[in-house]
């Protein structure tokens, strides 16, 4: 790159993120002249496509600039609206925006042809250009504060898109900033170029209290101007190993609190990066969290911060995981935070002024004896400034004044971790699950006696089961998705304190519904998403000694259908197995049990996998996912594999009884040795690390994460399958 800028990097690979901010509450126009310049800084950071001119995207995020724009402060907010070149399209996308806009009582006073320069646009770039406008909003009467005038332009946001989807027209209008407070210019530019395509960018009287800057560097989404950063209210660097899990727990969400289709998270042609901006939005103005900086802690937690906060909110959200530093700003504060892991690079700078940060060092002019600290962010940890006062916070909101001394009951109880003699085996039907000694010899046998998986070859060198000629585990037919591009896998061994294997069962509070956490419905903790045949047993207890004040309750669901009914006996028993837990989960049960112990010749089990998704589907489609865990209770199960797609279809937990009631109960002399305790123990531990290194090698650290990823590839089944 050449040092026109006075910095060069041989590293790519990342965006390129950060922010200047004044301490002084000042607006000037200089401030928007450092934050070009850091921007300029990491264009290395960035990608070109093959004409050399068009960019990933370049962008910024400042205040509204209310005197170039001749409008008195805080009189009216700004949306910058990218729009189909089409006219008709144009006229019918905005169109309603406009009456959607007037339906919440908003009335736009103006639109601003923004002033752009198409001739310093790359081939590809021109050829998607879209027109750019401002839409000039007056502030309604009736909202006295800017918080509650974002609210009411969020709400009519959402609706418009939802109107826009209706009428066949949402890649005609893309809302790049909607705010009382801020306004974003991004383009698909190199970083030199942004104050050349928008000569706004030059203008004296553009003057901000802080600039946010995002050069884009895309990764596993194809590059277009909707999916430039900064977004309406974060820029992000890095990707979210856990989108899949995120969006289907939000999906959850939406059917249960009866929102239109992509209310909450839009489904289909969005980055994880704009996912994780939509959900930011949505708990900011849809739940009771106000603050941006409780919003990404509860999103990203920490991984070494154990207090109530963190357990409390855990109920609700899932974390939103994988390497990210995220900026973010809002009118009122302005902030950065490293995911768990600290795979992004954050470094700092305080003056008495200002403060600087950036995804590197050098990006500022900043002279030496101004500087009053500076330093990195660590993994899990943020900063945020105070727009208002000036002053730098780098608590972790959790102790923060109005979080540190408050109550955060999560009501959770642990389950027992419970490993002994039940009275019971069920060696009898290792026929009925098609076990064979290789699989007892080389995987159960020695998971019992060493608490490791085999050693085995990385992937399935076996013939497809699509195309093998003998009989296949359903398993078979799906295949582990692994991590690529710039995501890390994460090295579960070595760094064990950032992976978590907790779970929940029971009812999992809608953060979108404030009652369901004030207080939260009671469930019960495992450390491990693999049940002992013990702590099996202690949930079937539940069943029988369950008493009317009890509100966590098991329903147990029998997942075997009759063979002599063929195939036809086959779909209706599925169909059963989804209408039962539905009905169950109206009536109270808050953990479906799926078992295939009553399996037999004459009555095999449906494979669990497909019961599960049965399941799952049903309940989601009722609206009614987030009110019970499922738990699969299978003999079915036999390696890691397997145990890892029930999880990441959707299971809470799995007890592989089987298995470990061979691991317990069989004389094969590698066994004899050892006590019947410990090696329940061991393969209960295979079990837990086998899962640790499969979300690992997709760079996931977290369980409730991959719950419901559905981070698996299917060969050789159908779409209705």
């Amino acid at each position: 790159m050449s040092n026109k800028f006075n910095y060069c990097s041989d590293e790519h690979s990342a965006c390129g993120v950060g922010f200047i901010t004044s301490r002084k509450k000042k607006y000037t126009h200089s401030h928007l002249i450092e934050g070009l310049h850091a921007l300029r800084c990491v264009e290395h950071r960035g990608a070109c496509s093959a004409d050399g001119i068009t960019g990933d995207g370049a962008g910024i995020m400042t205040d509204i600039p209310f005197e170039m724009l001749g409008f008195e402060k805080d009189t009216v907010a700004v949306a910058t609206l990218f729009l189909a070149t089409d006219e008709d399209k144009q006229r019918s996308a905005l169109n309603i925006f406009e009456k959607t806009l007037n339906f919440f009582g908003l009335e736009i006073l103006d639109y601003r042809d923004v002033p752009v320069n198409h001739s310093i646009l790359g081939k590809d770039a021109a050829a998607n250009v879209p027109v750019i406008k401002h839409a000039i909003i007056k502030r309604p009467e009736r909202s006295k504060t800017n918080f509650s005038f974002d609210k009411r332009l969020y709400n009519a946001k959402q609706l418009t898109r939802s109107k826009l989807s209706e009428a066949l027209l949402i890649q005609s209008l893309h809302f790049a900033s909607l705010s009382a407070q801020t306004i974003v210019y991004k383009a698909l530019t190199k970083a030199e170029a942004l104050d050349e395509f928008y000569p706004d960018l030059k203008n004296k009287k553009f003057t901000t209290r802080f600039c946010l800057f995002h050069r884009r560097f895309s990764t596993n989404t194809k590059t277009s101007w909707d999916k430039i950063q900064p977004f309406r209210l974060i820029g992000h660097n890095g990707e979210i190993n856990t989108i899949a899990g995120n969006r289907s727990w939000a999906k959850s969400r939406e059917k249960m609190i009866g929102a239109e289709r992509n209310e909450i998270l839009t489904r289909k042609n969005i980055s994880d990066s704009g996912s994780l901006n939509e959900m930011v939005e949505a708990l900011r103005y849809r739940s009771s969290i106000p603050n941006l900086e409780d919003i990404l802690a509860i999103m990203m937690p920490p991984a070494t911060e154990e207090n109530e906060f963190y357990t409390f909110w855990s109920r609700a959200m899932e974390p939103w995981d994988g390497p990210a530093f995220i900026t973010y700003a809002n009118g009122y504060t302005i902030g950065a935070r490293l995911d768990r892991n600290g795979f992004r690079p954050c470094r700092w700078v305080r003056t008495e002024d200002h403060f600087y940060l950036s995804s590197e060092a050098g990006t500022f002019h900043i002279e030496e004896n101004k500087i009053e600290g500076k330093g990195t962010l660590f993994a899990g940890r943020g900063v945020t400034v105070d727009l208002s006062s000036g002053e730098v916070l780098f608590r972790d909101p959790s102790h923060s004044k109005e979080n540190h001394d408050a109550t955060f009951d999560a009501r959770l109880k642990p389950i027992p971790e419970l490993v002994g003699d039940i009275g019971t085996s069920y060696k009898k039907k290792l026929a009925v699950f098609s076990y064979t000694d290789e699989e007892l010899a080389k995987v159960i046998y020695h998971m019992a006696k060493t608490g490791k998986e085999p050693v085995g070859s990385m992937g399935d060198t076996a013939r497809l089961a699509v195309l093998s000629t003998e009989p296949r585990s359903f398993f078979d037919f799906f295949y582990q998705n692994f991590s690529q591009v710039t995501n890390p896998p994460l090295d579960y061994i070595r760094e064990k304190i950032v992976t978590d294997l907790t779970v929940h069962l029971g009812k999992k509070p809608n953060i979108f519904e404030p009652k369901e956490l004030i207080p939260a419905a009671p469930a019960y903790e495992l450390k491990s998403p693999f049940l002992s045949l013990a702590q099996m047993e202690f949930l079937r207890s539940l069943i029988t000694k369950r008493s009317p004040s009890d509100r966590v309750v098991p329903f147990e669901i029998d997942t075997t259908f009759k063979r002599s009914h063929g195939i036809v006996g086959f779909k209706s028993r599925l169909n059963a197995i989804g209408k039962e837990a539905i009905e169950a989960v109206k009536n109270g049960y808050t953990i479906i049990i799926l078992s295939d112990r009553n399996s037999d010749y004459d009555s095999p089990g449906i494979p669990s996998l497909l019961g599960l998704r049965r399941v799952v589907n049903a309940l989601n489609d009722e609206g009614l996912k987030l009110n019970a865990s499922v738990v699969i209770d299978s003999g079915e199960v036999k390696s890691t594999h397997h145990a890892s797609a029930l999880i990441g279809f959707g299971a809470q937990a799995v007890c592989p009884f089987l298995a470990l009631d061979i691991a317990r109960n069989d004389e094969h002399r590698s066994l004899k040795d050892l006590d019947a305790d410990i090696k329940e123990r061991n393969l209960l531990k295979a079990f837990d690390t086998g899962l640790l290194k499969i979300m690992a090698k997709s760079g996931i650290s977290v369980v409730r994460s991959y719950q419901s990823a559905k981070m698996y590839s299917a060969l050789g089944l159908g779409p209705k399958v």
